[in-house]
């Protein structure tokens, strides 16, 4: 019997993650659905053994589900006789695993396996309540008859770890003058239009996300804003205060927290929030971002790398300005 949702989470795989993410599925009150977990990296048969291993340990469940191993190139799924496993874990669960690419292409990967009405994209660090799966279905039926619209995209509000702390509640618009998206606040609306949102809990119609799909040129971050605005000029994206996602994110250093992080980060977000520019920017908007927002953005950043950066500063800057030179480098070629 078809499901009636597919749930896409791209992993890298942390074992701690996946078990509690995988607890708050087994548990939902609406069990009408199946999971793509797709990994970033290639696995071994010793690492489908190992995996298996540790999450029947962490979860302590004995149901039956399969795990297989997916193609990239033809992005058809096929079990290998020397890596398929019958592992018992959890019920009416699937794992399709697949080679290491960015965090796009994973979801990308996912998404196009699903054959359900209806996809919810989470990442491998998010928790929820045992009924959020049920509440999503009942918020989106009376939001679309309210809204008078046939179909609509759905997220939730974003807390930091397990309390009530507002982490995201979506994006109104993108500011090219300072480089950065601005933060929505429901304050006491219950929900609301935005323009954009991260990857963490994203629920639609399937054939919206396989019609648009990531796109896989960009990555931290860049990749979630570009992905939600291109949803949102065609359907209305609605944030809800009700439905909560718990952020389970690792402890982030300062810079990390000022958008920077290690070498390898600072040359990528670099570089990729000038492609976003670069795809998304025009007319006054286009005049912001090249003669205020990537000058002005980039030097308040380097200042904080040089002020804040205790190891391989010298690193991280050459980094980061590499990553100016290559977005600016490829927004002039493309």
């Amino acid at each position: 019997m078809e499901k009636k949702l597919s749930i896409i989470i791209p992993s890298r795989p942390n074992i701690d993650n996946i078990a509690g993410i995988l607890w708050c599925l087994q548990a939902q009150t609406f069990q009408d659905f199946q999971v793509f977990l797709v990994v970033d990296k290639k696995l071994s048969k010793d690492d489908f053994q190992e995996l298996k291993y540790s999450i029947a340990k962490k979860l302590e469940q004995s149901d039956k589900i399969h795990i297989r191993e997916g193609s990239w190139e033809d992005q058809s799924i096929q079990a290998d006789e020397k890596t398929g496993l019958d592992v018992e874990i959890i019920s009416n669960i699937t794992y399709d695993f697949a080679p290491k690419k960015n965090a796009s292409a994973t979801r990308n990967y996912g998404i196009k396996l699903a054959k359900t009405p209806y996809i919810y994209l989470f990442d491998d660090d998010n928790l929820f309540e045992l009924d959020h799966l049920e509440k999503t279905f009942k918020i989106y039926a009376e939001l679309t008859k309210k809204l008078a619209v046939h179909e609509m995209v759905l997220t939730g509000t974003l807390r930091y770890r397990r309390t009530w702390i507002i982490q995201n509640q979506g994006f109104k618009q993108y500011n090219y003058r300072t480089s950065r998206p601005e933060l929505n606040f429901l304050k006491e609306k219950k929900w609301d239009t935005i323009r954009m949102y991260s990857g963490n809990g994203l629920f639609w119609p399937t054939h919206i996300f396989q019609e648009t799909l990531y796109d896989e040129t960009l990555d931290f971050v860049a990749e979630d804003l570009d992905f939600s605005y291109r949803i949102s000029r065609k359907h209305p994206l609605i944030v809800h205060r009700d439905l909560n996602i718990y952020h389970m994110e690792r402890e982030k250093s300062y810079l990390d927290k000022q958008r920077i992080g290690n070498e390898f980060s600072a040359y990528r977000k670099a570089k990729h929030r000038i492609i976003f520019a670069r795809k998304h920017a025009k007319g006054i908007n286009k005049i912001a971002f090249w003669g205020f927002g990537l000058w002005g953005n980039s030097a308040w950043l380097l200042a904080k790398i040089l002020l804040f950066q205790k190891k391989n500063k010298r690193k991280v800057c050459k980094s980061f300005l590499q990553g100016i030179h290559d977005g600016i480098f490829t927004s002039l070629t493309h």
